[in-house]
């Protein structure tokens, strides 16, 4: 038993060793941290790229494309057009059906035409400071207005003040399962109606959010409420779709702060990776780039 325990163990840290080393594990870990707090766009896509060009693992490459375009309510026309075609051309000309499923679904969008106002004018050349003030112009995104994730991430207090807060060994935030980096939102939509009793506070979080909104509070027949206080409360959240490990380590620990009992039923349990390969059409492994 201990030696294939120790095997195990040794397997498991030999694949983490090699998926690092493909990938440049410290700098993309560091870009999903910028996308989702909403900063440093232009070297974001500049990383993802330099990832597309030096074939780093596709699928990994994919999720950052997605999470821009989620954070950001689709990605600007230009960054768009160039990322799909410097992945087409570097893992294969199938996964023009693979955007195709992505756009489907919403998870790589163009940026619609309503989500942005009027880009900033460029200065003429021949001014003075028109040079300087050119490459400050173009260092400013278009004028927009906020995406649905600014405001969800806002409303909800997603990422904490700082990151460093966050004690990752004895935690007593919901984000430690992200580094300190940010909070499942389901975690905290369960967290708000553990705290108030059902979704009416947050109807300014709920038209955020895809799908729609549903809430019914049930009143308790006279004298239970006696016995339920006595009796530990419980909540059941039902995932349709997938629900993540990082999901259920943030509800584990809700459960344990708030003192609930939390019953968690799915139809899968996923992470990124198993998600999207079923969006992707055919060709390479996603694990490993396309081969010339």
């Amino acid at each position: 038993m201990t030696k294939h325990s120790l095997a195990l163990h040794i397997g498991a840290c030999e694949k983490i060793i090699n998926d690092k080393t493909k990938t440049k594990f410290e700098e993309h870990l560091q870009t999903e941290y910028s996308i989702l707090e909403e900063t440093g766009h232009r070297e974001n896509v500049e990383y993802i790229e330099e990832a597309i060009n030096r074939q780093f693992l596709p699928i990994s490459t994919l999720q950052q494309m997605c999470l821009v375009s989620l954070t950001q309510d689709g990605v600007n026309s230009k960054d768009y057009n160039a990322l799909k075609t410097q992945f087409i051309q570097s893992y294969g000309f199938h996964h023009l059906l693979t955007f195709a499923n992505l756009k489907k679904v919403g998870l790589f969008m163009e940026e619609s035409s309503g989500t942005t106002g009027t880009a900033l004018p460029l200065p003429k050349a021949s001014d003075r400071l028109g040079k300087l003030s050119g490459r400050m112009a173009a260092q400013l995104p278009s004028m927009r207005k906020k995406s649905s994730y600014s405001n969800i991430r806002k409303k909800l207090n997603l990422a904490p003040k700082s990151a460093e807060d966050v004690d990752l060994k004895s935690p007593s935030d919901m984000s430690y399962v992200f580094g300190g980096a940010h909070t499942p939102i389901v975690a905290r939509v369960t967290e708000q109606i553990m705290q108030k009793g059902d979704l009416s506070q947050l109807d300014e979080v709920i038209k955020h959010l895809p799908g729609e909104g549903y809430s019914r509070t049930i009143q308790a027949a006279r004298g239970a409420g006696k016995a339920a206080k006595e009796e530990k409360k419980a909540v059941m959240i039902y995932y349709i779709g997938g629900v993540t490990h990082s999901e259920l380590a943030a509800l584990r620990l809700l459960a344990k702060l708030r003192g609930y009992q939390l019953i968690v039923a799915t139809t899968a349990i996923c992470n990124g990776g198993s998600m999207l390969s079923t969006l992707v059409e055919g060709g390479a492994p996603l694990g490993h780039a396309a081969k010339s």
